[in-house]
């Protein structure tokens, strides 16, 4: 089973609601933080990510552990957490 990223695509009417699958947790927030660092200019918004077993993280826990992750451009810190 597949760890799962779920965002609201804002750019066009009627808004859209999609999964991308991702083989791990850390693979799945390397790509939310990345979405969320371009979140403005993609218009996409990050709005959880659901794990193999039923694991959910919500949205405001995903951008804290973006923010703690964050570091010079290029370069990511800190571990992807629970």
């Amino acid at each position: 089973m597949k760890w799962k990223l779920w965002t609201l695509s804002q750019g066009h009417q009627p808004q859209d609601k999609g999964a991308d699958q991702f083989d791990s947790e850390a693979a799945a927030l390397t790509r939310a933080c990345k979405i969320i660092r371009h979140q403005l200019s993609w218009k996409v918004q990050v709005l959880y990510i659901e794990g193999p077993n039923g694991e959910h993280i919500d949205g405001p826990k995903i951008a804290a552990l973006c923010k703690d992750r964050a570091g010079p451009p290029g370069i990511e810190r800190g571990s992807p957490g629970p």
